[in-house]
């Protein structure tokens, strides 16, 4: 019997690459990995990306760039500890991040199954003070809640 696990994500979408900056892995039994990843080492940031960066930090998800104390070379190692789980996302962003690791894994992208994020989530405690809509912790609840519900209505 495999895992069920629920992964929340947020970051910012520049112009050539997602990079991640909140990463939640939900288990069904309520337990929880929420990682606040450093930026990545090396990467270039044209004008054009501080632009997208600056607004999705005041106007999205109030995350600070340079913030974050999980190594992003570290990404991999945390993604492979789900290898073997069940695995539920919102979104191809999301889904397309876990199968560059997990090549072989099946992700369920609950977004293609006609999910639709609500608007307002609830507020979780994930250390940061954002909106619970840009917020790993808030949309993995939201995303095991949905899984919960058609469970129980099938």
């Amino acid at each position: 019997m495999s895992f069920v696990v629920f992964v929340g994500a947020d970051g910012f979408q520049l112009q050539h690459d997602w990079i991640i900056k909140e990463l939640t892995f939900l288990f069904k039994c309520g337990e929880f990995t929420h990682l606040l990843f450093a930026p990545p080492t090396n990467y270039q940031i044209n004008n054009i990306d501080i632009q997208t960066i600056l607004y999705t930090s005041r106007h999205l998800n109030g995350l600070n760039f340079q913030d974050g104390y999980t190594p992003y070379t570290n990404l991999e190692d945390h993604i492979s500890k789900i290898e073997n789980c069940e695995i539920y996302c919102y979104g191809e962003s999301t889904r397309k991040l876990i199968q560059r690791y997990l090549p072989f894994a099946t992700i369920i992208n609950l977004q293609k199954l006609g999910y639709q994020m609500p608007d307002k989530l609830e507020k979780s405690e994930c250390g940061r003070n954002h909106n619970p809509r840009y917020c790993s912790l808030s949309k993995a609840k939201a995303i095991r809640d949905y899984f919960n519900e058609q469970i129980n209505n099938n």
